[in-house]
């Protein structure tokens, strides 16, 4: 058996890793894509009138798997971005710098999605009996996590950033 805190800091670095393959301009696009997803499960939530009944009658295991699926496929499509050549050519000057931006903006996206299922695993008390709590060295660090800082109204200026920036630099 594996604690989760481990296991979250092997997967930042495995992130980190993918991060200096695939270059910082791409991984832009797989943090943006892991804010909006954050930001339709607090819309999804607050907005839509069923979704907090339909969620909450299906218990911590239904919540839990809700939200992680969600982050999963924001994840999975910003992985799955087009190629980008030209802002490879326009923006890349180095490519020991590209790796470089892109370890740091990998660890972070691992740092996004696991931290936010890490995070949501902990609200919902630990639902499936297969993962067990972790000891006190994580439960501090969870109020770090994305979901419990970027909540109403810091989620809807993070999207506002984030296409800013698509708009300004990408496009």
């Amino acid at each position: 058996m594996i604690a989760l805190s481990t296991l979250f800091w092997i997967f930042v670095i495995i992130f980190a890793l993918v991060g200096s393959m695939r270059g910082w301009s791409k991984e832009m696009l797989v943090t943006f894509s892991l804010i909006l997803g954050i930001f339709v499960i607090a819309v999804m939530l607050q907005y839509i009138p069923f979704m907090e009944a339909y969620l909450a009658e299906g218990g911590d295991a239904r919540q839990f798997t809700v939200r992680a699926v969600i982050l999963g496929i924001f994840a999975f499509f910003g992985y799955q971005s087009p190629r980008i050549q030209r802002i490879s050519d326009v923006l890349v000057k180095e490519r020991f710098r590209d790796s470089a931006l892109g370890i740091v903006i990998g660890a972070l996206n691992g740092y996004f999605l696991l931290g936010s299922i890490l995070y949501f695993l902990h609200i919902f008390n630990y639902p499936f009996p297969f993962v067990t709590p972790p000891a006190e060295d994580i439960t501090n660090f969870l109020a770090y996590m994305p979901p419990a800082w970027l909540t109403v109204p810091a989620v809807y200026f993070a999207v506002a950033v984030a296409f800013t920036f698509v708009v300004v630099v990408l496009l």
